[in-house]
């Protein structure tokens, strides 16, 4: 959900860097807000419910916004009651950056567009739909490329350890192979081929490894019966 907020804002907003992958914090922050008040499909409980054992009643999602989008916060003199000229902007623009998790309602955050400075503000009008700013439609290559290399370097899932590097930089340790549901027929029957002649590899190299180091245990040609028979003896007497 995180990156799917900062793509779809780098895709429709390209001024004061409000697509920097430095603001994935947020995002990820919003996101678990929001699946946190999101019903199951299957049960149509939320996860504060669960938790809570109380019923919600999903306003929380009536009032939320899109993430990123920009939004206006009342001028600072104007909130305090004064005036402004007359011909003076009555609100500056923000980047709305989620609610603010030190506030019991929903409080929104908005980042600073000169100084990036992110405070909650109470007064604010909201552009869900980005109709207010510039957007050409779509990034330049230059700018998609770096948005990214850079999620691709910090915010992607990574299981590989660095021992697995040659001295080159190659991969020396092989990821493990997609799912047959990505997998075509032909790409099904070679992959059935190649794990057959895994098994028969490894079957070959278990019974090469056991003829050369596991001694051969020779099996007896008579068998020896031992008498069993156990013979009682009378307790000796008790001294007195």
């Amino acid at each position: 959900m995180a990156r799917t907020y900062m793509l779809h804002v780098a895709l429709r907003w390209n001024e004061y860097e409000v697509d920097s992958p430095r603001l994935w914090p947020f995002a990820v922050q919003h996101a678990v807000w929001l699946y946190n008040r999101l019903p199951n499909r299957v049960t149509g409980l939320t996860p504060l419910e669960r938790l809570s054992g109380m019923k919600a009643d999903h306003r929380d999602l009536l009032r939320t916004h899109v993430w990123g989008s920009p939004c206006y916060v009342l001028d600072p003199k104007l909130q305090a009651g004064k005036k402004v000229g007359k011909f003076d902007k009555r609100a500056r623009l923000g980047q709305y950056l989620g609610f603010s998790p030190e506030h019991s309602s929903l409080v929104a955050l908005v980042r600073h567009l000169g100084t990036g400075y992110v405070s909650p503000q109470w007064h604010v009008v909201f552009d869900d739909k980005f109709e207010s700013v510039f957007s050409t439609g779509c990034i330049s290559d230059e700018d998609f490329d770096r948005i990214c290399s850079t999620l691709y370097d910090e915010s992607r899932d990574w299981y590989l350890d660095p021992d697995d590097f040659d001295d080159d930089g190659d991969l020396v340790y092989a990821p493990p192979p997609l799912d047959e549901v990505y997998l075509n027929e032909e790409e099904r029957r070679e992959r059935k081929e190649r794990l057959d002649q895994q098994r028969d590899n490894n079957r070959r190299s278990r019974v090469k490894f056991e003829e050369a180091f596991l001694p051969e245990v020779e099996t007896p040609s008579t068998v020896v019966q031992f008498d069993t028979k156990v013979e009682m003896f009378d307790d000796p007497p008790l001294p007195r």
